[in-house]
């Protein structure tokens, strides 16, 4: 098919793989979803990749051309210009165009069979940027459950945890899916072990989603029944801990901030200028074992369902409305915690930068500049909230910001390096070495009544999750405990291997725990050239080590406490009023 019957062009003119939504294969897609509803019983319509390529801007085909002209009143943007009025307003119309496809399949589907489910595969999440046309929030608006993909070989082993909590987070109390594959790396015929998708379906549901795996039949149309062999008994499992899974709520102690336009307008086209600090943050909270769930752009323009949690972090949030910035400042007098990094606030909701943060009356401090130097070092000082931090000079990946502290505690003050780094020119093979203790504060506390805050100079959450600095992810953790002023009611202490989800209903805690181990890789260049060192080789679990002495900590009375696969009762101690 070629255009203008249907097949999208790139802005070259040469065709590409996906058929356009806005030319008449619309109506083609449409006429099949009212045949299909009308006469067969089916239980549902699940459309996959309803999205723009990405790696292309945009469709510019005769149908795209005339249908922006008509909307907007100027000809389609064919070279990016993030300064333009007019290249935001491209970006929010591909949203939309996609939006109106997947409203209008969906208005079909119900105006036939009102309990048909409708669905599309959802791709507004952390592993995409702009290009591929869906938000964090407009693609669930119109399902009646949200579903993604986390395949661990292709985006990394934090997804299945991350995007089931992701979509819960994004999904406005509707149900949400998981989709996982039986397939070891990418779409083979090969089998995982038992253990991994044992893993990645216990990850998926104690997370609070369902879990779906998909298969490849052989090309006789054949399933391989392995596959649903190790399936069923994984599934039996589940099954029998359902009553725990349903009609429950999750335990509201810290919200993680995920913001959809410092995506699309401050990372842009690299996304690893925001989505690390976000990917690292929640791998800190995953692993300090602490209620915690991701809240969206829809969260910051409500104050009643924000105020549900004890602590707010922001991390890199840098693109904030006025409206957000005044639903958080409200947040913080109501007597909540505030953690932010780096540059939160410091540009609008479309990426314009201010002089200053917007919320530098919460945060206790001015933006002065971004650090000259590429690379530098921060030194905790001696308090309460650094215990258990070395304090020694620590390394810090990336240029950190300089600011000046208006009347709040200093916890940590930047080190400049001695220079920049040249090759050939410095007497160290090291990017950055340190050089004097400067006034600058790395880390400062902000105290205003029963409201504290906590604001970081630095990129602790991506130089966590890039460089593995334990030291950041004990600072962060002790920041969001010391703006809390309390545990929550309920936590877990266990080896950061472990996940642990916290649940209520009606008068029981249900902690669901995940043992996750990882065989070694061998990354050699023997083995490996280094070359393709970005596709390494795929870890797998084949294998679950045991785990012993992990405590589960109450507050308050507990009457009985037992293992829901056993029913055996586990012994209880009281100390200090903490179970």
């Amino acid at each position: 098919m070629k255009d203008p019957q249907g097949n999208s062009l790139r802005s070259d003119r040469e065709v590409w793989g996906h058929l356009c939504i806005n030319s008449p294969y619309r109506n083609f897609v449409f006429e099949h979803i009212k045949e299909l509803v009308s006469n067969y019983p089916i239980d549902g319509i699940f459309l996959d990749m309803i999205i723009y390529h990405w790696t292309i801007l945009s469709c510019y085909c005769y149908y795209c051309e005339r249908k922006f002209m008509r909307e907007l009143g100027y000809e389609l943007p064919k070279e990016p210009d993030w300064g333009s009025d007019k290249w935001r307003r491209f970006i929010k119309w591909r949203y939309r165009c996609i939006e109106q496809f997947i409203e209008e399949a969906r208005n079909i589907v119900k105006s036939i069979r009102k309990e048909c489910a409708f669905v599309h595969n959802y791709h507004g999440y952390f592993a995409f940027n702009w290009r591929i046309g869906q938000t964090a929030g407009g693609g669930t608006r119109y399902v009646d459950y949200c579903t993604g993909e986390a395949y661990p070989d292709t985006f990394g082993y934090l997804c299945p945890s991350e995007l089931a909590k992701f979509l819960k987070g994004v999904s406005g109390g509707k149900p949400a899916e998981v989709i996982v594959y039986r397939h070891t790396g990418g779409w083979d015929y090969s089998i995982k072990a038992k253990e991994q998708i044992k893993w990645e379906i216990a990850t998926i549901i104690a997370n609070g989603c369902a879990a779906t795996i998909v298969d490849a039949p052989y090309p006789d149309g054949s399933l391989e029944k392995e596959v649903y062999h190790r399936i069923g008994e994984i599934f039996s499992e589940v099954k029998r801990r359902k009553e725990f899974l349903l009609g429950v709520e999750p335990i509201k102690y810290a919200a993680l901030y995920y913001s959809q336009n410092t995506k699309d307008f401050y990372a842009r086209d690299e996304l690893a200028r925001y989505i690390p600090f976000f990917n690292g943050a929640y791998k800190i909270l995953v692993e300090s074992h602490i209620p915690f769930e991701i809240v969206s752009d829809r969260h910051l323009m409500n104050l009643d369902k924000l105020k549900e949690y004890r602590v707010l972090i922001l991390p890199n949030s840098v693109c904030l409305s006025d409206r957000q910035c005044d639903v958080i400042r409200d947040f913080f007098k109501s007597g909540k915690g505030i953690v932010a990094t780096y540059l939160t606030s410091m540009s609008n909701e479309e990426g314009e930068f201010r002089d200053n943060f917007l919320l530098s009356d919460v945060l206790g401090c001015d933006f002065l500049r971004i650090s000259e130097y590429s690379n530098g070092f921060i030194l905790p000082l001696e308090d309460s909230l650094t215990e258990g931090v070395d304090k020694i000079p620590q390394l810090h990946k990336g240029p950190l910001i300089k600011v000046k502290n208006n009347g709040g505690k200093v916890l940590a003050k930047i080190i400049d390096p001695v220079g920049e780094f040249i090759s050939g020119r410095t007497y160290s093979l090291f990017p950055a070495v340190p050089g004097n203790i400067t006034d600058y504060p790395a880390i400062i506390t902000n105290e205003r009544g029963e409201s504290r805050s906590v604001y970081i100079a630095g990129a602790f959450e991506y130089n966590y999750a890039r460089f593995s600095y334990p030291n950041y992810r004990k600072l962060l953790i002790n920041s969001i405990l010391w703006v809390a002023k309390e545990d929550p009611v309920i936590r877990v202490e266990a080896p950061l291997t472990v996940e642990a989800t916290f649940f209520k209903k009606d008068n029981n805690f249900i902690v669901h725990l995940v043992n996750y181990h990882l065989q070694k890789m061998d990354l050699s260049p023997i083995t490996l050239p280094f070359s393709q060192l970005q596709n390494p080789p795929v870890p797998l679990i084949e294998e679950t080590i045991p785990i012993y002495n992990v405590k589960v900590k109450v507050r308050g009375s507990v009457k009985r406490a037992y293992l829901i696969s056993s029913k055996t009762d586990l012994p209880m101690f009281m100390r200090r009023c903490i179970a």
